[in-house]
């Protein structure tokens, strides 16, 4: 399986993902906008983004549909790639700093305040 952290983008992704902080709705926009370009590179920086991702957000089932939809406009190897970062995301996301638990199907702003 292709992964998603290979190439120049990996230290890009880390940095993105400790200048963002908590991937709220901002983030998310910024990462929805990687989603709708045509440019496949976008894709693959998107899926480094999504796999530092937290838990909550890669259970998020209308997040998870844009990852999906854009990847697979561009072929099998970049939606491989968002299936990977996906994976990435919920293997290893309290390992990231993303110790928040959701429950799949609800977005992480929804866990906010509990």
């Amino acid at each position: 399986m292709v992964s998603p952290g290979c190439g120049p983008q990996k230290g890009a992704c880390a940095l993105f993902a400790l200048v963002a902080g908590a991937y709220d709705n901002p983030v998310i926009a910024v990462i929805d906008e990687y989603f709708q370009d045509s440019n496949s590179l976008r894709i693959k920086v998107a899926a480094a983004m999504v796999s530092k991702a937290p838990r909550a957000l890669v259970w998020d089932t209308q997040f998870v549909r844009r990852c999906l939809r854009a990847a697979d406009l561009h072929g099998d190897d970049d939606l491989k790639r968002m299936l990977s970062a996906r994976q990435t995301a919920v293997a290893h996301g309290s390992a990231l700093g993303n110790t928040r638990r959701a429950e799949p199907g609800r977005h992480p702003a929804a866990h906010e305040g509990h």
